[in-house]
């Protein structure tokens, strides 16, 4: 299994003119036309769509395998991808960040510290241990969590299954307007599942999301909390489903079993039958 994460920069799909001149030979770290094609056919899905990098060779009708691998590996050069692996159990689970301008190095370096943190020892695709070290010192600036869109738990980050809209980094909201924002999100949602789950559960749900959240695991409170709702209330209703099958299948049971003792019951006694001594062992 592997995660393709589109890292937002702007609101659309604007591609800057930094990005769209990166092709030029005069540029630092030129990038191929094919390569800024992949890009902008990346930016162009919603960050709901769920990408497996194996899909890219077969999604371009007049590009070959290899022609999809150098454009991947000319943005990965440039910084525009980020990728590595990690182990989970015997399988290997593959992560990819892009963005439509390349990550410097200071963020490319936290958002590896971070993930060997998540994710324990983290390798490139050709099993090298990554270990990013940047030249300047990072003592005197601004942890990247509160400034890296990756990375703030108020911007979308992560392409999770329940991801929703892309949020420009300078779109920042206020913990007090955020805070008012999602207690109206889940005051509405209260409202709208209040017949399907009880205080209860509500407010378990609500505590997860939440914790989440503020981890910087989910992208769009909204959405996850939707997601997460109506797949606790799809349970339940499973579950009443199976005892409500169970009961009549019982039912039933109990209704054939009734039939069958009264059908015993009226039998006639008959002396012309076998008779066999079954009281002998």
């Amino acid at each position: 299994m592997a995660k393709m994460i589109q890292v937002p920069y702007k609101s659309d799909i604007v591609i800057p003119i930094e990005t769209a001149q990166a092709v030029q030979e005069n540029r630092q770290t030129s990038i191929s036309l094919q390569a800024l094609g992949l890009l902008v056919n990346l930016l162009s899905y919603p960050s709901t769509w769920e990408l497996h990098k194996t899909e890219l060779y077969k999604r371009y009708g007049k590009n070959k395998e290899e022609s999809v691998k150098s454009a991947w590996n000319d943005l990965i050069a440039a910084n525009y991808i980020i990728e590595f692996k990690y182990r989970s159990g015997k399988k290997w689970e593959y992560v990819y960040y892009f963005r439509k301008v390349p990550f410097s190095p200071e963020e490319k370096a936290e958002i590896l510290d971070i993930a060997k943190n998540e994710y324990g020892e983290i390798w490139g695709l050709d099993f090298q241990v990554l270990k990013m070290e940047t030249r300047k010192s990072r003592g005197n600036q601004k942890p990247l969590k509160k400034q890296d869109p990756l990375l703030n738990t108020n911007i979308n980050n992560k392409n999770y299954i329940d991801d929703d809209k892309r949020t420009s980094p300078s779109e920042e909201v206020s913990s007090s307007h955020n805070n008012e924002a999602i207690n109206l999100i889940i005051s509405n949602f209260r409202e709208a599942t209040k017949n399907d789950l009880s205080d209860r559960s509500f407010k378990a749900i609500v505590r997860k999301v939440i914790d989440k959240y503020n981890q910087g695991k989910v992208s769009s409170f909204r959405d996850y909390l939707a997601t997460s709702l109506a797949n606790k209330i799809n349970e339940l209703e499973l579950r009443r489903t199976k005892i409500k099958a169970k009961e009549q299948l019982r039912k039933h049971s109990q209704e054939r079993i009734q039939e069958r003792k009264l059908y015993l019951e009226e039998q006639p006694i008959k002396t012309n039958v076998p008779f066999y001594n079954w009281l002998e062992g």
